[in-house]
């Protein structure tokens, strides 16, 4: 991706990955379906007991496996940033709440060294921005089945390699996001730019 540009990737200091562990599908749309109860309509109680009871029941998995990812997460990009290095994410699906979810938990004065970008995103918003804010850096195909999600960001990118919509190929972070030269290049100009 950097081919072209030593300099930008002579800076790169440390690349990570930060991911969910994918409990199944179903339990996967869940986790997601309480994210955004919780996180974007600030029905915390409500998103509290609709996990209580799906726990209860052994529809889903306990609930610690998102806490245990997300506070993983957060202490990684604290320490990065105390360490004097900024964090550039580029999230990916639900990665997007995941990482709206840690931006929150960081002290304020780290907050200037954190940089997302949203890719697929199913979110209304994107770290750092107000909620419906499409001058936000994120991509999303118009025919990415993600734009399902009610409330999330509106799609912003023609996908001209996959079929109409929903279609769950132009999903895909790498064959769909990172093979077209358009969201290829807004991903690379944010982390250039942000480096």
């Amino acid at each position: 991706m950097f081919a072209g540009n030593q300099e930008s990737l002579n800076k790169l200091k440390m690349i990570k990955v930060s991911y969910n562990r994918s409990q199944g599908f179903f339990d996967n749309l869940f986790e997601s379906m309480e994210q955004k109860t919780s996180n974007e309509f600030g029905w915390e109680q409500l998103t509290a007991h609709v996990t209580a009871f799906l726990t209860n029941h052994n529809i889903q998995e306990d609930w610690h496996a998102h806490i245990d990812d997300l506070t993983k997460q957060v202490e990684n990009y604290k320490q990065s940033i105390k360490d004097g290095h900024g964090v550039i994410v580029i999230a990916h699906s639900q990665g997007n709440y995941f990482t709206n979810e840690a931006y929150e938990k960081l002290d304020d004065w780290m907050k200037d060294y954190f940089h997302m970008f949203g890719v697929a995103t199913p979110a209304n918003h994107v770290a750092g921005f107000m909620s419906g804010d499409t001058t936000a850096p994120y991509v999303k195909f118009h025919n990415d089945f993600i734009g399902l999600v009610i409330g999330g960001l509106d799609s912003n990118r023609e996908d001209t390699h996959h079929g109409g919509f929903p279609n769950i190929p132009a999903h895909d972070f790498y064959n769909s996001y990172l093979t077209d030269e358009t969201t290829k290049n807004d991903i690379v100009t944010f982390i250039e730019t942000k480096i």
